[in-house]
């Protein structure tokens, strides 16, 4: 009788346990969504960008406005390359000091300068 007792209490015991373990929270797998991309003066085009970054925030016939604030997008990794073939990257992130940036563009279409604000 003694050992069906001990054998019960060492079932339920188990049973226990395995409910335990079976509680622990499961790890959640976090996205980060971001943009990665390169833009070149005098090269790439308007549809480019249009493409690659979406729906401007703003527009005029020569810019397209874009602000990390209000978008779905993390941030966006951007390597800048000037006429001159000086490159360099910007990231633009909600809450740092470059949040938007205006591409501005010459009349055939082609980038003509980028401003970081």
């Amino acid at each position: 009788m003694r050992k069906i007792f001990t054998a019960v209490c060492l079932l339920a015991v188990l049973c226990l346990a395995g409910c335990i373990q079976s509680q622990r929270p499961q790890p959640v797998a976090v996205e980060v969504q971001y943009l990665e991309t390169t833009v070149i003066e005098g090269q790439t085009t308007k549809t480019e960008i249009l493409k690659v970054f979406g729906h401007p925030d703003d527009f005029s016939p020569n810019s397209l406005d874009y602000s990390y604030q209000g978008r779905p997008l993390e941030a966006a990794k951007i390597r800048y390359v000037q006429k001159d073939g000086t490159e360099f990257m910007v990231i633009l992130r909600r809450n740092t000091d470059k949040k938007s940036v205006t591409f501005w563009f010459k009349e055939d279409g082609t980038l003509r300068e980028a401003q970081w604000h």
